[in-house]
């Protein structure tokens, strides 16, 4: 796809005479959800360790403390999985690339 004339790209913003280069969109939604899974992470082990003082100062149960812990320590480490992965949508151009070519043998 060719850009039109006062087209701003994604990956480029033009300021004055000099071009400004940011990261695309995958790039930085990878490092949000990076930056994501790690405070959950972290907050979820801080739960999980410090499970009776929380308990106390929230005024819950502790096995409650610990539930809201594991649930974040396990959709923390779920978000970095997905932060991980691999160009998803290269993968799907690829995939239907190959199933064209397929059909059409």
């Amino acid at each position: 796809m060719t850009p039109t004339p006062g087209h701003l790209d994604d990956t480029v913003i033009r300021a004055g005479t000099r071009a400004l280069s940011r990261p695309p969109v995958d790039a930085r939604l990878r490092r949000i959800l990076a930056l994501d899974a790690t405070g959950m992470i972290l907050f979820g082990l801080a739960y999980l360790v410090a499970r009776v003082p929380l308990a106390r100062l929230l005024g819950v149960g502790d096995t409650l403390v610990i539930t809201v812990g594991g649930l974040m320590l396990t959709i923390g480490t779920g978000v970095a999985l997905l932060a991980s992965r691999v160009r998803l949508q290269a993968d799907l151009a690829q995939s239907r690339n190959a199933a064209s070519v397929t059909a059409v043998s």
